[in-house]
């Protein structure tokens, strides 16, 4: 009879803890999409900010300091980064501009998907100036981001 009972026993154990380590078995982790590219996540610019006014927003007239959005500056050593929320920049070759940009929030692009664009430090080496360029404005292409110029170097 014991015997019996340890067999019956021993049965609904080994049932019990097979139902719990198949009820418990390791699941992958939820899914989580990647955010969307900055074209589906970013308005694009408005070219008339307050029609009924007739007050249209000319990108290029707005001064650097009061620029919203993102402002790249061309140098000799890359594309330097300034994002409005950070008082540090990030200088990086002209193809990795996206991927930095991608990674900035919807707060960081009040006007729009545009950014602003200087050209500084390179006059001595106009070659260097125009790959940087051509590079950039393929970037900028790329991922549907417009682009003003910015001040002049002085």
């Amino acid at each position: 009879m014991i015997t019996v009972l340890r067999y019956v026993l021993l049965s609904i154990l080994t049932t019990a803890l097979g139902i719990c380590c198949c009820c418990t078995s390791v699941a992958p982790p939820p899914a989580v999409a990647p955010p969307l590219p900055l074209a589906y996540r970013i308005a694009p610019p408005q070219v008339c900010k307050y029609p009924e006014e007739g007050k249209c927003l000319v990108y290029e007239n707005v001064p650097w300091d009061e620029w919203k959005n993102p402002r790249l500056i061309v140098t000799s050593a890359g594309i330097r980064v300034l994002l409005p929320r950070s008082s540090s920049s990030i200088t990086v070759p002209p193809r990795s501009v996206g991927d930095v940009l991608e990674k900035t929030e919807v707060t960081e692009w009040p006007m729009g998907l545009i950014v602003m664009v200087e050209i500084s430090g390179v006059w001595g080496r106009p070659e260097m100036s125009e790959r940087y360029r051509s590079e950039l404005l393929n970037t900028l292409s790329n991922h549907a981001i417009r682009m003003a110029w910015g001040r002049p170097s002085a």
